[in-house]
């Protein structure tokens, strides 16, 4: 029994691994990102804030929904859509789901008829890196405020200044983010000395 155990957490920690890799890479942080600020909207005045907040210090969970896949347990409000998940994000998920029959799974069917499965907690915290996390947000301010007349160091400055009321980040996963927007401004571009953004 002891080996089923320890299969099971095993196991556990894997699904967060694949959570973090298929969803919060640098390639994918950007739509994942735009997807979980999204599913928030409907219910916080300030959801980058919100989010940002949740998955710099919380631990990457999977739980699948009816709907999809929600990332952080601290709140299954956030949820990445099926229909939203890159192609192999879903053979990510379809992975995870397979091996649940091996797992200690919590399983919840919901007043409203869905359902939602989780995997077991466990004790090694996956956290998905706050730079990158970062660097999508600011991104996500860029597009928003592109073509206005708002200064956009300001707004990344303020949301970067809220997110950091809740949570600690080291200094230098600040100047990684700075230099992964610095990076995406400059290739978006096609001119490397307009890299002044943050």
């Amino acid at each position: 029994m002891a080996d089923a155990g320890a299969r099971s957490t095993k196991s556990a920690s894997s699904a967060s691994v694949i959570v973090r890799d298929a969803f919060f890479c640098e390639d994918n942080v950007l739509l994942t990102t735009e997807v979980c600020v999204r599913s928030l909207s409907e219910s916080t005045a300030d959801p980058l804030t919100v989010f940002g907040n949740v998955a710099i210090r919380s631990a990457v969970t999977c739980t699948l929904t009816t709907d999809g896949l929600s990332p952080f347990s601290a709140d299954l409000r956030i949820v990445i859509p099926f229909d939203r998940m890159t192609a192999p994000q879903l053979h990510a998920v379809r992975a995870i789901a397979a091996s649940m029959q091996d797992m200690s799974v919590t399983r919840y069917r919901h007043p409203n008829g869905s359902f939602s499965a989780s995997c077991p907690r466990d004790s090694r915290k996956v956290l998905v890196e706050p730079a990158v996390l970062l660097f999508a947000i600011n991104v996500l301010i860029l597009r928003a405020v592109a073509g206005h007349s708002i200064d956009t160091n300001t707004v990344i400055n303020v949301t970067q200044q809220r997110i950091l009321a809740c949570v600690s980040v080291h200094r230098s996963q600040l100047a990684r983010a700075d230099d992964l927007t610095r990076a995406y401004v400059a290739a978006k571009d096609g001119n490397p000395s307009r890299a002044q953004v943050v």
